[in-house]
C-alpha cells in the first residue's frame, strides 16, 4: 500500500478511537485477496492486559445472520429446500395466530425479514436459561405482524427459526452444520459461546459504559447470532468469498448466480430501491460512496459487542469493525465507513456531501395533518396560526415546509434551536408520506455529509374508540417477572387520550401505543421493528398481568 494512504488510514483510525473510545477494537480494509489494511487497538482483557490482536475474536451478533444465510443456500444448492417452501414443510409444529388472511409463510420470506412474525421475544434473548427450540412453542401466543412478503420488519425470531430449519433438513445442529460446511471450507474459526467457562485467552470480554467487565445480556439465540465469536479476519474472508462471485481458493463455495440472489432485491415495490431494505441475508443500499456503486453488508449489536461488515463489489473493496465496549455502537460504524471513504478517494472516486438546501414551494399539505405512530414516539403534524405545518420532533419544536420533490424539511421553530448544531441538524431532515405496499406510511430522510439515509419511521395513528375496556381498568406500573434484570418495570397509562406502555429494560426502552382489539388484546401501532405486536392482558385473582415481545409483567400499584 502506498506510504501516504497508510498513514491517512491510521491518523482517521487513531482520530476516532480516541474520539469513540472502547475497551478493544479491531478495524480491517480488505479486497478479493488481501487484508489491505488492518489495525488493532486496546484490550480483550483489560484486567489481565491481554491486547487486541489478530487473533482475538469479538462476539459479532448478527453478522451470524449472513452464515445462517449462507448455510440456507448450501442446502438450496442441494434442491433440499426452495425459497418459496412454506416453513411448515420443514417446522409442522409451527403456528402463529392471526388477524389477517395470508397463504403462507416462505423462507425467502425469513431470509428477507418479511415473514410477518415477531421481531424479537425478550424473554429468550435476555435469559440464558431458555432454549432457542421453545421459540416454536412461544409464536403460538403471538400473532402476525403484517401479510408476509410485505412489511420490512428485521427479526431475530425470523432467523432463528432458519436456523432450526437447517437443522430439520441436514440432521445436524446448528452449530456443527455451520462448522462442518460454512467454517471448514471458508477456513474460518467460528465460536459459538454459551458461558464464561469455554472463555479462552483469546475470546474478547464485554464491557458495560463505564468499561466495568459485564456478562453481555445477549446469550441464548444461536441462529440470531448473539454469542457467536469470529476473529475480524475471518469474517474478512467471507467477505472475499462475496467479492469473488462464490469462490474460494479457486473452489466453488457457492454458485455465482447464488451469490447474485443474495445481492437482489426481490422486490416488486419501487420505494425499495431508496429505503434501506435487506435481502436474502444482505442488507441492501447500506451506504453510499459517490459513484462507487451498490454496497452491501450487515451488522451486528448486543448489548456490549457491535461489528460492522460492508462490502462493495464494483469497487472490490470491503471493510469490518470489531468493538467490545456498550457504549461503542457509533465507533463500530464510523470506523469502518470513514477509512473505507478514504480508500476510495484515493482511488479516483469522487465523493461529494449532500446538500440540505431545497427549493422551497407552496402546496397543499393537508394530508400531513395528523398524528403518527413513528419509532420515535407520537408525532402530531398540525397547522399553526401563521398556517404552517409544526410538529415536536424528538422533543424539539420544528416546521415544515414543502419541497419541489415532494419531501417536507424540517426547521427550527424557536430562537434557541436556530443556532450552530441542532440548526444545523434539523435542517437536515425531511419527512414524506409514501404508498408503500398499499400502506400510507412516514419516510424519513436524513443526511449528513456525504451519508444520506432513508427509514420509514412510521404510519398514521389509529385512534381508540373504545375507552371502557379492562385495559382503561389496568392503569398503572407493572414489575417484570420474567426477566432478572436491575431496572426491570412496565407502565401503562393513558397520555393524551392515547394508550401508552411503556417496557423500561437494562439495555434499552420500549414505548407502545397500543390499538385495542378487546380485553385480553391490544397491538401495538406503527411500521416495521417492534410494531403491531400483540400486547396480552389477563386478570386473575384481582391481579393484572401484561405480557408483551416476550416481557411479562405483574401490576403492583393500581390507579384509583
Amino acid at each position: 500500500m502506498d506510504k501516504n494512504l497508510e498513514l491517512k488510514l491510521r491518523n482517521k483510525a487513531d482520530e476516532l478511537l480516541k474520539k469513540y473510545k472502547s475497551v478493544g477494537a479491531s478495524v480491517v480494509l480488505f479486497d478479493n485477496k488481501n487484508i489491505i489494511y488492518k489495525q488493532n487497538y486496546g484490550y480483550i482483557n483489560k484486567a489481565d492486559k491481554v491486547e487486541t490482536s489478530d487473533e482475538s475474536m469479538f462476539m459479532i451478533g448478527s453478522n451470524t445472520k449472513v452464515l445462517t444465510t449462507l448455510a440456507i443456500f448450501k442446502l438450496y444448492e442441494e434442491n433440499k429446500l426452495s425459497l418459496d417452501d412454506d416453513i411448515k414443510k420443514y417446522i409442522p409444529e409451527f403456528k402463529v395466530q392471526s388477524l389477517i388472511e395470508y397463504d403462507k409463510i416462505t423462507i425467502g420470506n425469513l431470509l428477507m425479514h418479511r415473514g410477518g412474525i415477531q421481531c424479537d421475544l425478550y424473554d429468550f434473548i435476555f435469559n440464558d436459561k431458555e432454549e432457542y427450540h421453545n421459540i416454536i412453542k412461544a409464536l403460538e401466543n403471538t400473532y402476525l405482524t403484517s401479510k408476509p412478503g410485505t412489511m420490512f420488519a428485521y427479526s431475530n425470531i425470523g432467523y432463528t427459526l432458519l436456523g432450526i430449519i437447517i437443522e430439520n433438513i441436514s440432521g445436524l445442529s446448528y452449530v456443527d452444520y455451520i462448522n462442518e460446511y460454512i467454517a471448514n471450507p471458508l477456513n474460518i474459526d467460528v465460536r459459538f459461546i454459551m458461558n464464561s467457562k469455554d472463555f479462552t485467552k483469546d475470546i474478547s470480554l464485554s464491557y458495560d459504559k463505564k468499561k466495568n467487565v459485564t456478562k453481555d445480556l445477549c446469550s441464548t439465540m444461536i441462529p440470531a447470532g448473539s454469542n457467536t465469536y469470529m476473529k475480524i479476519i475471518d469474517l474478512a474472508k467471507v467477505g472475499q468469498m462475496f467479492l469473488n462471485d462464490g469462490l474460494v481458493n479457486g473452489n466453488i463455495f457457492l454458485k455465482k448466480e447464488t451469490i447474485d440472489l443474495m445481492k437482489t432485491l426481490n422486490l416488486d415495490d419501487e420505494m425499495d430501491k431508496l429505503l434501506n431494505n435487506g435481502g436474502y441475508g444482505l442488507l441492501h443500499n447500506t451506504e453510499e460512496y459517490g459513484d462507487a456503486g451498490k454496497v452491501y453488508g450487515h451488522g451486528g449489536d448486543t448489548v456490549c459487542h457491535h461489528s460492522n461488515f460492508i462490502f462493495i463489489p464494483n469497487k472490490n473493496i470491503g471493510a469490518i469493525t470489531f468493538t467490545n465496549t456498550e457504549n461503542a455502537t457509533r465507533l463500530s460504524r464510523v470506523l469502518s465507513r470513514s477509512l473505507l471513504k478514504i480508500y476510495l478517494e484515493n482511488n479516483g472516486v469522487v465523493i461529494k456531501n449532500y446538500s440540505t438546501e431545497h427549493k422551497h414551494v407552496v402546496c397543499n399539505t393537508d394530508n400531513y395533518v395528523g398524528k403518527f405512530s413513528t419509532i420515535l414516539g407520537l408525532l402530531n403534524i398540525k397547522y399553526d396560526k401563521k398556517n404552517v405545518l409544526v410538529t415536536k420532533f424528538t422533543g424539539l419544536n420544528i416546521k415544515l415546509i414543502p419541497c419541489e420533490d415532494g419531501y417536507l424539511q424540517a426547521y427550527p421553530n424557536c430562537r434557541g434551536l436556530k443556532k450552530l448544531l441542532f440548526g444545523k441538524l434539523i435542517k437536515s431532515i425531511r419527512f414524506k408520506l409514501c404508498n408503500y405496499y398499499g400502506e400510507e406510511v412516514l419516510i424519513l430522510e436524513q443526511v449528513k455529509g456525504y451519508q444520506r439515509g432513508y427509514v420509514i419511521i412510521g404510519d398514521r395513528y389509529i385512534e381508540n374508540t373504545n375507552n371502557d375496556t379492562l385495559w382503561h381498568k389496568a392503569l398503572g406500573e407493572y414489575e417484570i417477572i420474567n426477566l432478572d434484570f436491575k431496572m426491570k418495570k412496565m407502565k401503562l397509562l393513558i397520555e393524551d387520550d392515547r394508550l401508552k406502555l411503556i417496557v423500561d429494560l437494562d439495555s434499552e426502552k420500549i414505548i407502545k401505543y397500543l390499538y385495542i382489539i378487546n380485553d385480553n388484546l391490544a397491538i401495538s401501532q406503527g411500521y416495521g421493528r417492534d410494531s403491531r405486536e400483540a400486547c396480552h392482558l389477563e386478570e386473575k385473582d384481582g391481579i393484572f398481568y401484561i405480557t408483551c415481545s416476550g416481557v411479562t409483567g405483574k401490576l403492583q400499584l393500581k390507579n384509583k
